[in-house]
């Protein structure tokens, strides 16, 4: 159900939009995703853009208030719910089982759409769960000027992986500072100290990586 949605999506949603994608693909076991979250097209570009499946964890809300087979779809693509009102460990089980398996979690640490990207600031699950299993966090941004709409130009930056080691107990101080990091590197994605103009975020991207490799091969 998955690749068929997947391929579908392609078919009838990249034709419309202009994406560009910055950085590759750079995990292989089970990681976590960390997107900030500008629309509720995101979970589509993301799974447009990265190979990988991505088991999206959702608000519990959408199993439950827009009737039972938008439900079924949602978990007929492996997206399973969270509660955002007390620490929901079905949820977190389900998580762990998933990146045991060494595949792919989704989520946008920030709990709902914001569409100021000056600051992304995040609750602590995505490091609490990382920290339980010891598995990557991938930061990633979307951007686009303005609401989405068709033939937008849209940015999917893919950041360095951030290793995360296993922690039998749990260190709020460690959280908070992974937490922070992942903070910070979807920041310097967003390019939010630049104004977070498309052509001057891309351009600024695309100059940086271009010197660095000419500085790499100037003796």
């Amino acid at each position: 159900m998955y690749l068929f949605l997947k391929t579908l999506a392609r078919i009838a949603f990249m034709p419309f939009f202009h994406i560009e994608v910055i950085g590759a693909e750079n995990f292989e076991r089970g990681a976590i995703i960390c997107c900030n979250h500008r629309s509720l097209f995101d979970p589509i570009i993301l799974s447009c853009v990265i190979k990988r499946r991505i088991y999206y964890m959702a608000k519990s809300e959408l199993f439950t208030e827009h009737g039972r087979l938008f439900a079924w779809l949602l978990k007929s693509l492996g997206v399973f719910p969270v509660s955002r009102q007390s620490a929901d460990r079905r949820a977190l089980s389900r998580a762990e089982e998933i990146l045991k398996n060494e595949c792919v979690v989704g989520i946008f640490p920030q709990g709902k759409i914001v569409h100021d990207e000056k600051s992304f600031k995040i609750k602590s699950g995505a490091s609490l769960l990382a920290m339980r299993t010891g598995s990557d966090i991938i930061p990633v941004s979307i951007y686009f000027e303005g609401a989405i709409r068709p033939f937008k130009r849209i940015t999917v930056r893919i950041g360095n992986k951030i290793p995360v080691a296993r922690e039998i107990g749990l260190c709020s101080k460690k959280c908070r500072e992974i937490s922070n990091k992942v903070s910070k590197e979807v920041e310097l994605l967003l390019e939010a100290e630049h104004g977070n103009s498309f052509g001057k975020v891309g351009g600024l991207l695309l100059r940086s990586e271009q010197s660095h490799n000419n500085s790499e091969r100037s003796p």
